[in-house]
């Protein structure tokens, strides 16, 4: 019996006077139908009580697209459920449409399915109490408008589920593109000012905001990584919410073993943000998503800031890890200076220049470093040598010596401390390779 009932497509044009509704439920569903607009109110209001997402939309013009599209989806099914047929793609286009919308402007899948089956819920339980009184009617709204109904839901959510995926596909792509595009002008073409701003506002990202770089470094990662696509979308998501930040908020490239993210820092946060995020960093890191290590940049505006941002994270871990044991988590502000110099040949030369006659003794060499390490305590210096202290003042005589200048001058130890920095980044350093 109700396989016999399931609805079947009418021919175009068909005479509805052989319909199969009686006349009396005909002009029920008419009646119903003229009423859209007042029905389309009540609707959104149920919508709105039951959906967060609908809840918070303010906008007046959002409001009449939605009762708007709230009165053509019901006229339009309406309409065929006279003829007890489904609605063609063709007079659900409308429909659609509104569904790619729903993608831009952030409402999740859920919550538009829910938003139509509240409209047709409103539908039904109308039709319900208009036929309370009318036995025969009711018994038709069983056998003949139910399953049409059923029928009908089932044909806007595998329709409406279909557009939303083939949306959110074909945004996606056009966002790696535009990304694509971004990171491309930050590497190539800097000075791109226009460029620059039209892709990052594209993104809903704001160019005028300084940007903090954020090298993740995962060893396994691979240049051209489409078949870590999975592992990716997976790191993004839970570094984005470590961070406290929308996904799509943050700007990300690849790297040969680091994936780079920038994300947008309060004006004046300066090192505070970046205490912040070296914590979250931390949490990252101990998330178990494939992250091994990450350097911070400093907050910087513009296509080259955002640029020097990322080479200031990269930078962070490949300095940072000869001197850091175990952190895992680099900050540029704290090798700053030994990037700076590394830079200038020339300063590189001159400090390291200082140390060329300690070099050949090694001895002396371990002490100077213990000094910077412990000093100016000689008892820890000693301790941490394992010699007299008497041993470790004829070394101190013997370094001031070759130096011709005492450890104590407040004017020399920068310098020295830092060319002993600089002959430290000079030696091999197993683990991870340079960027």
């Amino acid at each position: 019996m109700a396989t016999s009932l399931r609805p079947k497509r009418a021919a175009s044009g068909a005479d509805s006077s052989a319909a199969p509704l009686s006349p009396r439920l005909r002009a029920l569903v008419i009646q119903i139908r003229e009423e859209s607009g007042d029905h389309a109110e009540q609707t959104l209001q149920v919508i709105q009580a039951q959906i967060p997402d609908y809840a918070r939309m303010r906008d007046p013009a959002l409001k009449r697209e939605v009762l708007d599209m709230i009165v053509f989806t019901h006229q339009v099914c309406l309409l065929e459920l006279l003829e007890l047929r489904l609605p063609t793609a063709a007079a659900l286009t409308p429909t659609t449409a509104l569904v790619r919308r729903r993608v831009h402007q952030g409402v999740p899948l859920p919550s538009v399915l829910q938003a139509f089956r509240v409209g047709f819920r409103v539908v039904w339980d109308v039709m319900l109490a208009r036929a309370q009184a009318d036995s025969q009617l009711r018994e038709e709204l069983l056998f003949k408008v139910s399953p049409i109904f059923m029928d009908l839901g089932d044909l806007l959510a595998q329709t409406l589920t279909a557009t939303y995926a083939e949306e959110m596909q074909q945004r996606g792509r056009w966002r790696d593109r535009v990304r694509h595009e971004l990171c491309g002008i930050l590497y190539t073409d800097a000075d791109n000012i226009e460029g620059f701003r039209e892709r990052a506002l594209s993104l809903g990202l704001d160019p005028s905001a300084p940007h903090l770089a954020l090298a993740l470094g995962m060893p396994e990662l691979k240049a051209a990584a489409d078949e870590q696509q999975l592992e990716l979308d997976r790191t993004l998501s839970r570094a984005a919410r470590i961070l406290g930040a929308e996904p799509e908020s943050l700007l990300r490239t690849l790297r040969p073993g680091y994936l780079l993210l920038w994300m947008p820092v309060p004006m004046g946060g300066g090192l505070s943000a970046e205490r912040t995020v070296a914590a979250q960093a931390r949490a990252l890191i101990d998330a178990g998503c494939g992250v091994d290590a990450v350097g911070i940049g400093l907050p910087e505006a513009g296509a080259a800031g955002w640029r020097r941002s990322a080479d200031q994270a990269l930078a962070a871990i490949e300095i940072g890890s000869h001197f850091q044991q175990g952190g895992a988590v680099y900050r540029y502000s704290d090798v700053a200076l030994e990037h700076t110099v590394m830079e200038s040949p020339v300063l590189t030369r001159l400090l390291q220049s200082r140390l060329e006659q300690i070099d050949a003794k090694p001895m002396l060499l371990e002490t100077l470093r213990a000094w910077f390490e412990h000093g100016p305590h000689r008892k820890a210096v000693a301790a941490a040598l394992k010699i007299h202290p008497n041993s470790l003042a004829y070394r101190i005589e013997c370094i001031e010596a070759i130096l011709e200048e005492r450890l104590d001058d407040l004017r020399q130890l920068p310098r020295l401390h830092l060319a002993l920095r600089l002959r430290q980044l000079s030696l091999p350093r197993p683990g991870r390779k340079p960027y």
